[in-house]
């Protein structure tokens, strides 16, 4: 469903003469009414639902970027988890914790 300027429908809830779900209803059928209006007066209009193909990014283009991304993150995690293997194991004798008991 196309973006819509929802003041037509706001302007129905706010008075009171409908709810918020009726009004998210109607928005389809005030469409085509706006777009009938438009195409009889010969006024051109957009939308929202045309294709813009000169700024549509390529599928391999995000791809790419998706691994480079993938690539770092790997990177970074390997050399994160043997930060923590380290840290935990030399917090493994040591009790923590609201519970723990206390030594001595």
């Amino acid at each position: 469903m196309p973006i819509v300027n929802p003041s037509i429908q706001l302007a129905g809830v706010m008075e009171g003469r409908h709810s918020v779900d009726s009004g998210m209803l109607v928005i389809p059928v005030l469409m085509e009414m706006m777009m009938l209006l438009g195409d009889k007066a010969g006024i051109k209009y957009n939308t929202g639902m045309e294709r813009d193909e000169k700024n549509e990014t390529e599928d391999s283009t995000i791809a790419s970027v998706l691994e480079e991304l993938e690539q770092d993150l790997n990177k970074d995690s390997s050399s994160t988890i043997s930060e923590e293997e380290e840290q935990s194991v030399e917090t493994e004798n040591e009790p923590m914790g609201l519970m723990a008991r206390r030594a001595g």
